[in-house]
C-alpha cells in the first residue's frame, strides 16, 4: 500500500481489497462466502467510512433528528467473485449520534409461530433506549430478543455492538 510508506492509514476500501485478493480464490474453491462490515470512525472529519460486504446493516441513531436510518454500502460478500471491486462510503457523524452493530442473529430470531424479530423492532427498541449507556442499550436488546423469541438459547449468534459519539 502506497499510503502506509507514507505513515498514513490506508483506506478502508484498500484494506478490503487487500482481504479479497488474498482469500478470494479460496473461498471459491472452498465453495464459501464471508460477510463483512469494516467501519472507520473519523473522528476529526466528523464522519464514518463504511465498507459493507453483505453483512447486516448497521443502525444509525441520528441524535439531533432522533431518528433511525440503516447505512449500507452495495458490496458483494468476500467470496462471491474475483472481479467484484470493494468501495467505501461516507456518513456523517455529530456528537451524540450511535451506530449499532448487529449479527443477523438479532434481526432473524424466530418466535414460537415463525416470525422473525426483524430490523423494526430492532429500531423501536434503539429509539426508545436511545439515552441508556451502550452496554445497557446491548443488554436491553438481549432481553428484547429473549422476550420476543421465549428461548434462554438462539439457533443462531446474537452479537451486538453500540458506537456512542461523546456529547461536546
Amino acid at each position: 500500500l502506497a499510503a502506509s510508506a507514507q505513515n498514513i492509514l490506508p483506506e478502508p476500501e484498500e484494506i478490503v481489497g487487500l482481504v479479497h485478493n488474498d482469500l478470494t480464490r479460496q473461498f471459491i474453491s472452498l465453495n464459501v462466502f464471508a460477510t463483512l462490515c469494516y467501519a472507520r470512525f473519523d473522528l476529526e472529519q466528523g464522519h464514518l467510512v463504511l465498507v459493507d460486504c453483505g453483512h447486516t446493516k448497521p443502525v444509525y441513531f441520528r441524535r439531533r433528528t432522533g431518528t433511525c436510518e440503516l447505512l449500507q454500502g452495495d458490496n458483494m460478500p468476500l467470496g462471491f467473485s474475483e472481479q467484484e471491486s470493494y468501495r467505501q462510503v461516507v456518513f456523517p457523524l455529530e456528537a451524540g449520534d450511535m451506530i449499532v452493530f448487529y449479527s443477523d442473529g438479532v434481526t432473524e430470531a424466530r418466535n414460537l409461530a415463525g416470525a422473525f424479530f426483524g430490523i423494526d423492532r430492532l429500531m423501536e427498541i434503539i429509539h426508545a433506549q436511545q439515552y441508556l449507556e451502550p452496554q445497557h442499550l446491548i443488554d436491553a436488546i438481549c432481553s428484547e430478543v429473549r422476550a420476543f423469541t421465549g428461548a434462554e438459547t438462539w439457533a443462531d449468534d446474537l452479537t451486538c455492538v453500540v458506537v456512542r459519539l461523546a456529547e461536546t
